[in-house]
């Protein structure tokens, strides 16, 4: 008799062990937006940024400085706003050479950092995440889900 509640018992957990790693696509369109932009985080990181960016936002700091603006004025919004352009434009670049395309690269700064066979894997791999998050987008907005 005692044999069978355990047994019962085990089956139980062995079914529930495949449910237990089931996600769903909200789940996993979340886990992939993440790492997208993980990724292009690490990629913008190794970059440092363009030159011309980095000169405008430090003059735009040295200005802020000079005239004792509030840490969130409109100098400081004009650098935040350089910051924003210059990481557009990165993306942009990179998403251009993960699909294997040639990107304009207007400084010799952003022409060796991008002729990297390393930049190019993490490009290609920013285009396949881009592409699986807009599939699941899509598989989301035709089931009604979000």
């Amino acid at each position: 008799m005692q044999r069978r509640p355990t047994i019962t018992a085990i089956a139980l957990l062995i079914a529930a062990v495949p449910l237990a790693g089931c996600r769903t696509t909200a789940e996993l369109l979340y886990d992939r937006r993440v790492e997208a932009t993980h990724t292009l985080d690490q990629l913008y990181g190794r970059y440092g940024g363009s030159p011309l960016a980095g000169a405008v936002t430090s003059g735009i700091d040295a200005a802020a400085s000079l005239t004792h603006e509030e840490p969130n004025g409109f100098l400081s919004s004009l650098g935040n706003a350089a910051r924003e352009a210059d990481r557009a434009a990165f993306e942009g670049s990179c998403s251009q050479l993960g699909r294997g395309e040639r990107p304009l690269l207007l400084t010799d700064k952003a022409r060796t950092f991008f002729e990297q066979s390393s930049t190019r894997d993490d490009c290609h791999r920013y285009v396949r995440l881009r592409a699986e998050i807009r599939r699941m987008e899509a598989e989301l907005a035709s089931t009604g889900r979000r």
